[in-house]
């Protein structure tokens, strides 16, 4: 019987424990939303480069960033494609750093760039 209670004490702690977690993320992908919907303008950006959806992306592209917690909020940020490079460019802010990172469209990250920003 022990042995049931401190499964169910286990299962309790988990069943607590993953909302939170949920709504920790819901909270960092509303802040980056926030931040840019009002910095995206400031981004410079080739004059080939045009704006892409999330659901737009290849499907490997979505695998690569859904599968890397490097690429936490991703969903959130904006994505480029360059029809000259044929490369998707995703913008990741974390603190006070930007981070480029562009794409091929099998979903191999073959670039990337980063920059600090100063917070108004």
């Amino acid at each position: 019987m022990r042995g049931h209670a401190v499964l169910f004490a286990l299962l309790l702690c988990c069943a607590v424990t993953i909302p939170c977690s949920a709504q920790a993320t819901e909270g960092m992908d509303n802040e980056h939303l926030r931040y840019w919907q009002v910095h995206k303008g400031e981004l410079k950006l080739d004059k080939n480069a045009v704006e892409v959806l999330p659901d737009e992306l290849p499907q490997k592209i979505r695998k690569t960033l859904d599968g890397n917690d490097l690429y936490n909020g991703w969903r959130y940020a904006p994505i480029y494609f360059d029809r000259k490079a044929s490369l998707y460019t995703l913008y990741v802010k974390k603190d006070s750093t930007i981070t480029a990172y562009g794409f091929n469209d099998h979903g191999n990250a073959v670039t990337y760039d980063s920059y600090t920003i100063r917070e108004k």
